[in-house]
């Protein structure tokens, strides 16, 4: 009995010896593919690199740095609330042919706000496309402007 168990352990050793290659194969994929990039942390969102969040917004401001504040809301929702130093109210689907109320300086940066992001964005990529690569959504809009305690105005722009 003794003799059998030997042998079966040989074969075992023979077979475990024509698999190594392929386990070896399979852990190195599994380890290169489960390897993470330690270099951001996972549970802090990450911004597109055309988006600023209200804080360096504010910043900007209380800096003095030179910007250009377009709200891409409508009138009415202007006049409820806003950033004290919007430069401009443009509603976003007017902005084809408000571009006269713009920087001539295509190199200028210019901070495009609404209510959540949305519009914005999609006046953010307007811009771009027509040659501002300093153009940035203001990520959240007013909604995140309130959520974070800034000072808004109301009524018609100054």
């Amino acid at each position: 009995m003794a003799n059998l168990y030997l042998q079966n352990r040989a074969g075992a050793a023979r077979q475990f010896g024509r698999l190594t290659p392929v386990v070896f194969l399979f852990a190195l994929i599994l380890v290169s593919c489960s390897t993470s990039d330690n270099t951001a942390d996972k549970n802090v969102p990450q911004l597109d690199p055309t988006e600023i969040t209200v804080g360096q917004l504010k910043a900007a401001a209380d800096s003095g740095k030179d910007f250009f504040l377009i709200d891409v809301r409508t009138e009415p929702e202007f006049v409820e609330g806003h950033v004290p130093f919007a430069d401009v109210l443009i509603d976003y689907r007017e902005l084809p042919s408000m571009m006269q109320y713009l920087p001539k300086d295509t190199m200028a940066t210019i901070y495009l706000f609404c209510r959540s992001g949305r519009r914005s964005g999609i006046a953010t990529d307007f811009l771009r496309k027509q040659g501002y690569v300093n153009a940035y959504n203001v990520k959240g809009g007013i909604l995140a402007w309130d959520k974070a305690g800034y000072p808004t105005d109301t009524g018609e722009i100054k």
